[in-house]
């Protein structure tokens, strides 16, 4: 799972809002 959160992130580093969102879904 945190694996797959850090690929998103690199995959889309532009999107923060994107980023946040993912790392709110982690979160939870």
């Amino acid at each position: 799972m945190l694996d797959l959160n850090h690929v998103s992130m690199t995959f889309n580093p532009g999107t923060v809002n994107e980023k946040k969102r993912l790392t709110d879904i982690n979160l939870h």
